[in-house]
């Protein structure tokens, strides 16, 4: 309040400027908010400028080719392509209001002009430094003698043609979104008439704040490596070292450090929480340096905004039995157990609420085993704001007495002054002004949507000043939070017969009253409140009765920005996850990858949005990274998003190998079988010479009901005791993997021996359409699988060369066009 009666006071002898204090009212409250707002006024003191605006505006005498302006803390303007030189004919010599700005005449009266100002020529204005958000950019040119003038505004792609329409004159205003580091742009489009009088640049909304995602573990130690932006990868973490996780928000860890490591990795993505969790998160994970069982460590995160948040923990290790922590908030107990349940191996979510300055805490809790891969942090919503409650008539007048706090009593409303409700909320009377009066009050309380009001609320009443029957006023109510409200009126007055009114949001009034009668009683209308919106409050004067308060509570807080949650890469393409989307329409999702536009398909799943990529032709390559940036349309306004995505190791068949005369009539395996008396290395090379008959001496497989030792099967799911062992067994539980395991032909041996054994399968795969293809081979010991006729052309897809108990090789192969291929596999086993 002493800011603005200085500034008051500064200017009010200035009347010809009395309304530039407002502006900087409105800047000062703007920029308490963490919005930026710029006022520029092209053209000066010098030369033919019409003189510098009063403050806040920045006033640029002339602009040089390719030298930056300083606008404000660390936000420029340059001038690429030409210069521009101030111009003054046909001035409009008054103020204008432009979204909501007063304009001065000075800003209005002259314009910059390109200094090559042949028509069809253009120059280019970059503004960099601007902090992401959406911004509102309104351009204006006070001639008034000027035909047309246009130009272009954008961020990111140049729009094909003008986007402003014409504003000579007049102003145009066109919604852009900034993302961190990227510049604005404007096109001048020189007509040899007129120019660019002023630019208003004003942040409509800074991002939310959505997620965090952590990575325990990352490219040092035992770490599996780094994740892909937007992650944040910790190589380790030391006791009471504060890491910096952006954007003031922090993670200290207590009580003990932690290391990495990375037994039995599941080297493959998932999904927690709709976020898309990549492979280099999963596959490692911390433990805490003193990995007793039962000892405990607490980590801290600070600087996390107010609300409700989903804190998701996983661990990607496959051997894990169990793997449990506490999730809390500082405003909350510590809890006197374990809240996630088990997430060995998957994932656990615990829902908090955090209040301002408030810290997060995990406590882990050590079974020396396994530990914390990472780290989903996501809001849900903001904090749910206290309801503001109004009393309508106080202790002036006919008042019937102020309500008790937190309650606020207005005595009586003027018009077009402004009421403060606190925290930033208003409310202006606007039409006519409101009166108190208290014919037969209730003398008794009531709960109206949850809340008590009291007496002193409910025996009396505001009405309109001028109350004839028939007659509207309305209040507006400014400040409000973005949210989903309940907007509850009521009235005392026992006597009345009807009482009803309008409510609403923006500027899309109802046609008739909503709320139903209230008189004697209450009504609620449910309203949605983006930034920056008004709610309204119509009152329809009967010449009986009033409203006598209001409650404005806020149900849910709109935190609902949708965010690209993370994108999984393969040859074939990709697939990305859009959350938070619940109000984008998909058909406006686009894409850009590697610095291509290309058509996705972008399909609704409940509040996401999943889209599919896939290669027209040639797929990614194997073991890339890509850039992937996405776009999409809320509120209004185009949000964009990037990240990265990468492709795993595949093999790449041509088409060359195809088969073109199968006969595959026929379905199963031949499989050829020898074993040796001598025990063998596990090395497939040598298991190669053993298969040729150059090491191991004879044969001493049992070759009954073969053909020299090759027998036709239908399934290759065998064991060499026929126990069970590998993905496929006797589970007795009537899955897809419920397999009986069958002994390996040949096996026992002449010698009753199951050891030193090397087996050859070959097959002919059948490929549908082109595209990746997963196999899997599970072995003790080791394995190799080639693709192709002949030892000439066959690729070697999959392999394990060395010695290990039963485990699975997974591998992925790409074939370019269907068809029918040879797959060839060598197996062997040593001894055990």
């Amino acid at each position: 309040m002493y800011t603005l009666r200085y500034v008051f006071n500064a200017w009010k002898a200035r009347q010809t400027q009395s309304l530039a204090y407002l502006l900087f009212v409105t800047l000062m409250s703007q920029a308490a908010l963490g919005q930026t707002n710029i006022f520029i006024d092209f053209g000066g003191t010098e030369g033919n400028g019409a003189g510098a605006s009063p403050l806040p505006w920045v006033t640029i005498d002339s602009l040089t080719q390719d030298e930056p302006v300083d606008l404000a803390e660390g936000i420029t303007l340059t001038p690429l392509d030409d210069g521009f030189t101030p111009n003054n004919p046909a001035p409009p010599n008054e103020d204008a209001e432009y979204d909501s700005i007063i304009v001065p005449q000075e800003a209005r009266n002259d314009y910059l002009y390109k200094n090559v100002d042949a028509a069809g020529t253009e120059a280019r204005m970059r503004i960099d430094g601007l902090p992401a958000g959406s911004y509102r950019i309104t351009v204006f040119e006070g001639r008034t003698s000027d035909a047309s003038q246009s130009a272009k505004i954008w961020t990111g792609e140049e729009p094909v043609s003008e986007n402003t329409g014409d504003f000579a004159g007049k102003s145009a205003s066109v919604l852009v979104t900034v993302t961190a580091g990227e510049p604005l742009w404007y096109k001048h489009l020189e007509d040899n008439s007129g120019g660019i009088s002023g630019m208003l640049i004003r942040q409509q909304s800074a991002p939310k704040f959505n997620s965090l995602q952590i990575d325990f573990g990352g490219t040092e130690g035992n770490g599996a490596g780094a994740s892909p932006s937007p992650w944040v990868t910790l190589e380790i973490l030391n006791q009471d070292e504060t890491v910096d996780l952006g954007g003031g928000i922090s993670l200290t860890a207590l009580d003990d450090g932690f290391t990495p490591n990375n037994p039995a990795p599941p080297n493959e993505d998932a999904e927690y929480d709709g976020f898309i969790v990549p492979q280099e998160a999963r596959n490692d994970y911390f433990y805490k340096n003193v990995d007793a069982a039962g000892t405990e460590a607490r980590m801290r995160i600070d600087g996390l905004p107010a609300g409700v948040y989903n804190v998701t923990v996983f661990e990607g290790r496959t051997t894990d039995a169990g793997q449990v922590a506490k999730i809390w908030a500082a405003g909350e107990d510590e809890p006197a157990a374990e809240n996630t349940g088990s997430f060995a191996g998957g994932s656990a979510t615990v829902t908090i609420t955090l209040g301002a300055g408030e810290s997060l805490w995990y406590k882990h809790l050590e079974d020396n085993s396994g530990g914390v891969s990472g780290m989903i942090v996501r809001r849900v919503s903001s904090a749910v704001e206290a309801p503001i409650q109004v009393d309508f008539g106080g202790t002036e007048g006919n008042g019937a007495g102020a309500s008790p706090v937190p309650w606020i009593t207005i005595d009586s409303l003027d018009q077009d002054e402004v009421v403060e409700l606190g925290g930033g909320v208003t409310m202006t009377a606007l039409d006519d002004g409101f009166t108190p009066n208290n014919p037969a009050p209730p003398g008794e309380s009531a709960i109206y949507d949850g809340i008590l009001v009291p007496v002193e609320a409910r025996d009396d009443y505001l009405y309109k000043n001028v109350d004839a029957a028939g007659t509207e006023a309305r209040l507006r109510i400014d400040g409000l939070k973005a949210g989903t409200y309940n907007v509850t009126v009521f009235e005392g007055r026992t006597s009345d017969v009807n009482q009803v009114a309008k409510i609403w949001v923006g500027s899309d009034e109802p046609s008739d009253e909503n709320t139903g009668s209230f008189a004697g009683g209450s009504a609620t209308v449910e309203i949605s409140i983006g930034d920056g919106e008004t709610l309204w409050y119509k009152h329809l004067e009967d010449n009986s009765g009033g409203i006598s308060g209001m409650i404005i509570r806020q149900t849910d807080a709109d935190d609902s920005q949708a965010f690209l949650a993370g994108a999984f890469g393969s040859a074939g393409g990709f697939s990305a996850l859009i959350s938070g989307a619940g109000s984008v329409d998909a058909g406006t999702v686009s894409a850009i990858l590697d610095g291509q536009v290309i058509d996705v398909s972008a399909e609704k799943d409940g509040d996401a949005i999943r889209v599919a990529y896939a290669v027209d032709d040639m797929p990614l390559p194997p073991e890339s990274i890509h850039d992937l940036e996405m776009s999409w349309n809320q509120g209004g306004s185009t949000q964009s998003q990037s990240t990265t995505f990468s492709v795993g190791l595949y093999s790449l068949v041509s088409p060359d190998v195809a088969l073109s005369d199968v006969d595959t009539s026929t379905g199963g395996f031949l499989l050829r079988v020898v074993q040796s008396e001598e025990g063998l290395a596990n090395n497939t090379a040598l298991r190669e010479q053993h298969l040729r008959g150059e090491v191991g001496g004879d044969n001493i497989a049992d070759d009954w009901q073969s053909d020299n030792y090759v027998w036709t099967v239908d399934l290759i799911n065998m064991d060499q005791n026929e126990g069970p062992a590998g993905e496929f067994f006797d589970r007795a539980d009537g899955s897809s993997r419920d397999v009986f395991d069958e002994y390996i032909p040949g096996i026992p041996g002449l010698t009753d021996s199951t050891d030193n054994i090397t087996a050859e399968i070959k097959t002919v795969v059948n490929i549908p359409s082109a595209g990746l293809y997963s196999f899997g081979f599970n072995s003790d010991d080791g394995f190799r699988t080639s693709i192709g006729n002949d030892a000439a052309d066959s690729l070697i897809v999959g392999e394990f060369n060395g010695g290990r108990g039963a485990s699975t090789t997974s591998f992925d192969v790409y074939f370019q066009k269907p068809g029918n291929y040879a797959m060839r596999t060598i197996w062997y086993e040593g001894g055990g």
